[in-house]
């Protein structure tokens, strides 16, 4: 006679074991997860957007150039403080302590010009 229990219970096992697996791997990817900043770089007498700047996150030694629209953004960055800092011909140097914890930081950088 077939034994029904010799299958199914094996089966279960599996099923539970795949279904801990996933589980697993999916708590695994979330403490991975990594965050970004992006913003914009503008100049502080007119606001017009400040291309060519650079921005430089000194923990992590990641830096971008802001774009034609004064844009940034310095993406696969781990949480924690970052200090910021802002470099552009004819402004003066900005710096800023930024805490990244929660996804992706956004944030408007006004530079003031040198005189």
């Amino acid at each position: 006679m077939f034994n029904v229990k010799l299958i199914v219970y094996p089966l279960v096992a599996l099923l539970i074991g795949i279904a801990g697996v996933h589980a697993h791997a999916n708590s695994t990817e979330a403490l991975f997860e990594e965050e970004a900043i992006a913003g914009v770089v503008l100049d502080a007498s007119n606001n017009d957007p400040v291309e060519g700047a650079e921005v430089k996150l000194e923990r992590a030694e990641q830096s971008a150039e802001t774009n034609a629209d004064g844009e940034f953004k310095i993406e696969n960055l781990e949480p924690g403080l970052y200090t910021l800092v802002v470099e552009a011909e004819g402004y003066e140097t900005w710096t800023k302590d930024i805490d990244l914890t929660a996804q992706e930081a956004e944030i408007e950088i006004k530079l003031k010009p040198t005189e």
